[in-house]
């Protein structure tokens, strides 16, 4: 009974140390990192045909790249990626996806097998024995006749089939959630790596005014892992991430106006082009100069007199000169005060 027990204990022991050497080599192994960003741009897709059927209703377009990185991890461990979206949160319904699902295979032409039959036939025969001859104790006579029928035959036929080569699955993709959220399988071929950027785009269908919306975006990689000397199934790699949905800014429309000639023109428009000019330069201010109108008649415009005619000459002067003028007054009333 005692050696019973110990070796129970024993096998317990053991068993205990094998998983934890086990998770010890499943945390050392080989992993996937997958970078997802926490908020993308969508863009406003609707068709004018499609506001006319439904004006509450708006396709929104979301591209999602999802960036993935082997952590001391070869091509051949990693059998599949699957990425799923999900808009079950906000309410949103999918409407169309991409990349839907793909095949492909490693053979560019068709195949093409010929079978060649060949039949023959043919028959050979031979008669043989002796016949005593009467009188003659130890006289026999041999006869040896020989019949040979033969028949020969040669039937030859070739058959050529040309079929298309067998294809793998290396994109698969659909919805799921009662069609709110859409999956994406990509898996392992010779001509593709999934290592690298994947580029998903899903359109889904929103209300006219939707507020703030964030998607649920589940990425996950699987494939093979060693674990104690065996190659095991399991998981190299999960992340779940929210997506923030921002809407594309519009495209903001520049117009430029043309300035007009301030030579073609009215004697008013020149007027306030000088003006405009004269107020957009602050160093270079100056004061608006209109033009005086001449008065017009029944017979047309009246000439304007000569200034010399019509208006007398009045002089001006400056500060300056006033200023002189001035210290020339006092200066000659303290020389007749001196002189008296």
């Amino acid at each position: 009974m005692l050696r019973a027990s110990s070796q129970f204990a024993f096998a317990g022991i053991l068993s205990s140390c094998m998983t934890l050497v086990g998770s010890v080599a499943a945390l050392a192994g080989p992993g996937v990192d997958f970078d997802v960003a926490r908020a993308v741009e969508c863009h406003d897709v609707t068709p004018p045909e499609r506001l006319t059927l439904y004006p509450m209703q708006r396709l929104v377009e979301v591209s999602l790249p999802i960036s993935v990185r082997f952590q001391e991890a070869s091509a051949d461990d990693v059998d599949e990626i699957d990425v799923e979206v999900s808009g079950a949160s906000a309410g949103l319904r999918v409407q169309s996806f991409a990349p839907q699902t793909q095949l492909a295979s490693d053979i560019t032409h068709e195949i093409e097998s010929t079978t060649t039959s060949k039949k023959s036939r043919s028959l050979d025969g031979t008669l043989g024995g002796s016949i005593p001859i009467p009188g003659a104790a130890d006289a026999v006579a041999r006869i040896t006749p020989s019949i040979t029928a033969g028949i020969a035959g040669c039937d030859t036929a070739t058959e050529k089939i040309n079929r298309l080569p067998a294809k793998r699955v290396y994109v698969v993709s659909g919805t799921y959630a009662e069609g709110s959220g859409v999956f994406f399988k990509l898996k392992r071929t010779s001509q593709t790596s999934l290592e690298g950027v994947h580029e998903l785009a899903v359109t889904f269908v929103t209300p006219r005014t939707w507020p703030t919306i964030a998607l649920q975006v589940s990425c996950s990689a699987h494939g093979e892992r060693k674990m104690l000397w065996v190659r095991q199934s399991a998981t190299l790699g999960h992340v779940e991430r929210y997506v923030q949905l921002i809407p594309a800014a519009m495209p903001i429309r520049q117009v430029v106006m043309k300035p007009t000639d301030p030579d073609s023109g009215k004697p008013a428009d020149k007027a306030m082009f000088a003006s405009d000019s004269a107020a957009a330069s602050p160093t270079k201010w100056r004061p608006p100069v209109t033009s005086p109108v001449a008065p017009t008649t029944s017979a047309g415009p009246a000439k304007v007199a000569e200034k010399t005619a019509a208006t007398p000459v009045v002089a001006t002067k400056t500060v300056v000169e006033a200023s002189l003028d001035a210290k020339d007054a006092k200066i000659n009333a303290i020389e007749a005060a001196a002189k008296e």
